[in-house]
């Protein structure tokens, strides 16, 4: 039974040798021993935290920096081709009418899992190549956008409306 009133080893030890000194320096000990674990995790913290700052920080700023200068020049693009008329090439053949490419875009998705094959390159819309591909994990198809940087597109079964999430979706 353990309780409140339930004496400590080093309790029990005091009283049987009949010096509270004792008591004292297990106390003492256990208190160097939890202060001797945090200095190793501290150190091991700092250590870590070092590392982090030597080698992991640098690329991740490398890695973002890269991003933000794709970005930018996705941006760039896009400021002069959003202005043009609408065109989507798919599978060779250009479409000037969304209802028809976003049609087209569907078949292409369902053919493509027909088909069984991973990710497939479809075409180009405004520059960025488009390719198209299945996630079984959430049962749906996606089309990814890639210039210097890259955005992903869920696709649906209403075309207008997968053309619509394409642009908005360059747009952000």
């Amino acid at each position: 039974d353990v309780d409140e009133a339930a004496l400590s080893y080093a309790e029990e030890k005091a009283l049987a040798t009949g010096n509270p000194k004792i008591k004292e320096k297990m106390d003492l000990d256990i208190q160097v021993t939890k202060l001797k674990m945090l200095k190793a995790n501290y150190e091991s913290n700092l250590f870590r935290l070092q590392d982090a700052i030597a080698v992991e920080y640098p690329q991740q700023i490398a890695k973002y920096e890269e991003l933000t200068a794709a970005y930018e020049a996705d941006i760039a693009h896009l400021d002069t081709a959003m202005n043009t008329p609408f065109s989507m090439e798919i599978h060779g053949i250009t479409y000037d009418n969304e209802k028809t490419a976003g049609e087209i875009l569907v078949q292409a998705c369902t053919k493509m899992k027909k088909e069984h094959t991973d990710a497939a390159d479809i075409g180009t819309f405004k520059g960025f190549k488009m390719k198209v591909s299945y996630s079984l994990f959430d049962n749906s198809f996606y089309v990814k956008l890639t210039r210097e940087s890259s955005v992903t597109v869920e696709v649906k079964k209403d075309p207008v409306r997968n053309i619509e999430r394409i642009l908005t979706a360059l747009r952000k």
